[in-house]
């Protein structure tokens, strides 16, 4: 049986394609996706809620909501295309490699293209078909709502139109996209993560943050997804938070992560010695992943 594990981020986007989404509702443009993460893992969770989830979602399937919240009718092409995450974070298509199974090898979804009138709805849904002898792991590729441009206007048939086919012009149509993981979970996975290369850089100007530097290592056959908590514990005085990022994933095949980090410290003249203790959590179930201290 498999679990429909669905977890929700936020996403603004600006350029024309986006890959990696952050914490709540997805939105290209006019077009609206819920969720921004979809996992579907055959393997009985072990925590209650995960258990919770398990029974209220058996059958090897998911579904992705799409919403037009523009005021113009838009029409979408569905596809599933291959994605590698650097060290950076950034994740860029790729080609697959000969032989290489992926998400892509292991789903059918329909619809492949969805048109919207403004302000309504369409549930893409996906189906899981394993084939016999599949080594566990984990199986990834991202979904791709790419927009389809509408036909251009016809040409009224004008002397100025003629003299101006005598001509060379081009006309750039930006094409908009985004993309969502979508990740399969098959037998035994497990992941594990540690906090290294941690150094704190100073604010160049006085109003301006600290910024952390630092690495999460991770070890496994399937990725993390987790947030970055700082505390700042001074040794005269209360603790405090001083920096947060939620959202952070660490793709299967990447060995680490590289992340920096403003923190709001008081200012070095003003603190004193005391120490940051940085933990990366579980993004949904708040488990501690791993943590690490730096002594200032």
């Amino acid at each position: 049986m498999w679990t429909n594990r669905i977890s929700v981020m936020a996403l603004a986007l600006a350029a024309p394609l986006a890959a990696q989404p952050a914490a709540g509702k997805a939105e290209q443009g006019r077009l609206m996706v819920h969720p921004t993460r979809l996992v579907l893992d055959d393997a009985r969770p072990s925590s209650r809620l995960d258990q919770k989830a398990f029974l209220q979602n058996r059958g090897r399937s998911g579904e992705v909501l799409l919403v037009n919240g523009g005021s113009e009718r838009c029409t979408y092409r569905v596809s599933l295309v291959n994605m590698a995450m650097g060290v950076d974070g950034v994740v860029r298509e790729v080609p697959k490699q000969p032989g290489e199974i992926t998400a892509e090898n292991l789903v059918r979804y329909s619809p492949k293209q969805v048109t919207l009138e403004p302000n309504g709805t369409q549930t893409v849904r996906i189906q899981v078909r394993l084939p016999e002898g599949l080594p566990p792991g984990e199986y990834r590729s991202h979904l791709m709502f790419r927009a389809v441009p509408p036909p251009p206007p016809p040409v009224a048939e004008t002397p100025q139109a003629d003299a101006e086919a005598q001509g060379f012009s081009v006309k750039l149509t930006p094409i908009y996209g985004l993309t969502i993981p979508l990740i399969i979970r098959h037998g035994a996975t497990q992941a594990s993560t540690t906090i290294s290369d941690l150094r704190l850089e100073p604010p160049s100007k006085p109003d301006d943050p600290a910024v952390l530097h630092l690495r999460v290592n991770r070890k496994g056959n399937r990725s993390v997804y987790g947030d970055l908590e700082v505390t700042w514990s001074p040794r005269a005085g209360l603790p405090r938070f001083v920096g947060k990022h939620n959202g952070i994933a660490i793709y299967d095949k990447v060995p680490h992560r590289d992340m920096t980090l403003g923190l709001q410290l008081p200012l070095a003249k003003d603190r004193g010695p005391g120490s940051l203790k940085i933990r990366y959590l579980d993004h949904e179930s708040k488990l501690v992943l791993a943590e690490a201290t730096l002594e200032i």
